[in-house]
């Protein structure tokens, strides 16, 4: 999910007229998913099954959207 965002990013940036509020929702959700990497190691079980339910939901919604 961070290279997808990554990339996205870098997308709107080269496009013509960049959008500044997609810029920004996708800088905050690729921050989400980086502080979600950083707590997968030491997570507990209800934390490890929030994150798992929560990108399996955003995987599933951009691959319908694609």
């Amino acid at each position: 999910m961070i290279s997808w965002y990554s990339q996205q990013l870098l997308v709107e940036r080269r496009s013509d007229a960049p959008d500044p509020h997609r810029l920004e929702e996708l800088k905050e959700r690729q921050r989400a998913c980086r502080e979600d990497r950083s707590t997968l190691e030491d997570a507990g079980p209800t934390e490890l099954a929030r994150i798992t339910t929560t990108y399996e939901a955003l995987l599933d919604n951009l691959e319908s959207t694609e």
